[in-house]
């Protein structure tokens, strides 16, 4: 299987634009037909769903548009010939907890589960390690080879042996507890609108610290891949709690993202070109239209006061 691994940094926090990048981190699962589920940090009183809701709808436009509902995750395949999906080995069930110094930080559930995917990290580098994204057939520091992928763990062959992974529950603890009252008021002073409707000046401190809870961002975000008739153009923004996040961006839930940095959005494909190109950007162009209209947000991510 063809090696999809991208690089998250953990202890520093994702990199600047990565809220966008969050968003479109699972779009390249988004196929016909598919049942996804996003789990990400399990708590451990069980695991915590955010169920991947299938719709079909008419825009208000005159054109028809068929909309499908994720919830943020992240994206990496292409159209491959799909293979028929092998039923689950029996013993992986009993498969003992595996003793190789590995974090498994998220998990993007999907039918088939052959393009399932797992964040995986090392326990002695959790400070600075940079995670990865694996699939099905993918090796793991340690040699040890990704076998299945399921909604609560990962099971791993090393040789002839497998092996669970588990969700790693102290950090779903932490992802899971509110927020400190400071952390919820300093918005708005992290983004500044720069009055014209077009501008934004986002603090890269905040940035590091905010996106580092793609937990809690998955929770307040989501997307919906927007077609007109049978053509996709682009990612609807959804979000059934509103966010304080994408006003402050000067967006709100209904805006439909039709490119970034350039780069249209519309295949399942583009996922990994726009993480290519903007995971290290300093600004960030979108294209998104309301009502009809499409406008253009820049973002620009510096030291605020510099």
């Amino acid at each position: 299987m063809t090696r999809i691994t991208k690089k998250l940094t953990a202890g520093r926090g994702l990199a600047p634009a990565k809220f966008l990048l969050a968003i479109l981190l699972v779009l390249a699962t988004g196929k016909e037909a598919a049942d996804l589920t996003w789990k990400f940090l399990t708590p451990p009183s069980g695991v915590n769903v955010l169920p991947i809701a299938l719709v079909t709808a008419q825009s208000s436009s005159a054109k028809p548009a068929v909309t499908k509902t994720l919830m943020v995750d992240t994206p990496l395949f292409g159209q491959a010939a799909l293979p028929e999906e092998s039923p689950p080995l029996a013993d992986t069930k009993n498969a003992p907890v595996t003793s190789l110094n590995l974090i498994l930080r998220g998990i993007v559930a999907v039918k088939p589960k052959w393009r399932a995917l797992a964040i995986i990290g090392e326990k002695q580098k959790r400070g600075s390690s940079q995670e990865e994204i694996y699939a099905l057939g993918d090796t793991v520091p340690g040699g040890a080879v990704i076998e299945e992928i399921l909604g609560d763990r990962v099971i791993l062959r090393r040789g002839t042996s497998l092996e669970t992974l588990l969700l790693d529950m102290e950090m779903a603890d932490a992802s899971s507890a509110p927020p400190e009252p400071e952390e919820r008021t300093v918005m708005t002073d992290n983004i500044l609108e720069q009055g014209d409707g077009v501008h934004w000046q986002i603090s890269n401190d905040y940035w590091q610290k905010r996106l580092t809870d793609l937990p809690s961002l998955a929770r307040e975000v989501g997307v919906e891949i927007y077609k007109e008739g049978e053509v996709q153009k682009g990612y609807r923004l959804v979000s059934a709690r509103g966010s304080r996040l994408l006003t402050d961006l000067g967006l709100k839930p209904g805006d439909v993202l039709h490119e970034v940095n350039g780069i249209p959005l519309d295949s399942v494909y583009k996922g990994l070109s726009v993480y290519d190109k903007v995971k290290g950007a300093s600004e960030v162009r979108v294209v998104v239209s309301r009502d009809g209209q499409r406008e253009t947000r820049i973002y620009n991510i510096s030291d605020l006061g510099n």
